[in-house]
Formats: structure tokens, sequence, C-alpha cells
């Protein structure tokens, strides 16, 4: 005869759950609470292998601080960038110029100078063959200090002069 004070075996009640039951003190293995996440669950405290976020990036992730292999920077310039500290190959530069750089200080062969002249440079400090200057007279050239033979003068006079 059933009482209040015995119960049987098959008797639910709140105190003693059976192995089914679900309680909010003690969730299954199923269960989903924000306190304890299961390994498909995603939070911002503990991202998983997948999650993206500032503070732990994952390996393909791009940022400012850790530029990946291929980020373009200013400070560590690519084999390919241009930058004017480390120019490349092709950098054309006034300091060491190229073959067929025509400056003042290394002149070319075909340059003309007045300080180095070429073969068919006219200067004023070597006359050339013909040049015409006045302190080597031709041959051909009058001068007063030596007079022709011809020239009358005043200290042999003529054998017919008639003197007083």
């Amino acid at each position: 005869m059933p009482t209040t004070r015995h119960h049987t075996s098959n008797t639910t009640t709140s105190r003693h759950s059976t192995t089914n039951a679900t309680t909010s003190r003690h969730p299954t293995t199923n269960l989903t609470t924000t306190r304890h996440p299961t390994t498909n669950a995603t939070t911002t405290r503990h991202p998983t292998t997948n999650a993206t976020t500032t503070r732990h990036p994952t390996t393909n992730l791009t940022t400012t601080s850790y530029p990946s292999t291929n980020l373009t920077t200013t400070r560590h310039p690519t084999t390919n960038s241009t930058t004017t500290r480390h120019p490349t190959t092709t950098t054309t530069t006034t300091i060491h110029p190229t073959t067929n750089l025509t400056t003042t200080r290394h002149s070319t062969t075909n340059l003309t100078t007045t300080g180095h002249p070429t073969t068919n440079a006219t200067t004023t400090r070597h006359p050339t063959t013909n040049a015409t200057t006045t302190r080597h007279p031709t041959t051909n050239s009058t001068t007063t200090r030596h007079p022709t033979t011809n020239a009358p003068s005043n200290r042999h006079p003529p054998t017919n002069a008639t003197s007083t």
C-alpha cells in the first residue's frame, strides 16, 4: 500500500532526478552555454583556430604591425621597388654618369673646349701655319729701318754734285 513516507523505485521526485533528467544546474554534453563554450562555439575571449581577432591575427591576416610577404612598405622595399636611398640598376644619377653622358669635367673625344682644343680647334694661343702676326713680318714687308738699294741719302752725295 503506497504512502507518502516510503516511495517506490519508479517514483519521480524533484529532489532525486533520473539519468535523463534535464536541470539547469548540471547541463548535459550537448548543452550550449556562454560560460563554458564547446569546441565549435565562437567567443570573443578565446577564439578558435579559424576565428579572426585583432589581438591574435591568424596566418592569412594582414596587419600594419607585421606585414606579410607580399606587403609593400616604405621602410623595407621589395626587390622591384624604387626608392631614392637604394636606387635600382637602371637608375640614372648625376654622381656617377653613364657612358654616353656629357659633362664638363670629363669631356668626350669630340668635345670642343678652350682648355684642351681638338685637332681642328682654333685658339689664339697657338696660331695655325697660315696665321698672320705683326711680330714676324713676311718677306715682302717694307720697313724704315732697312732702306732699299736705290734709296737717296744726304750723307753720300752723288758724283756730279757741285760743292762751294
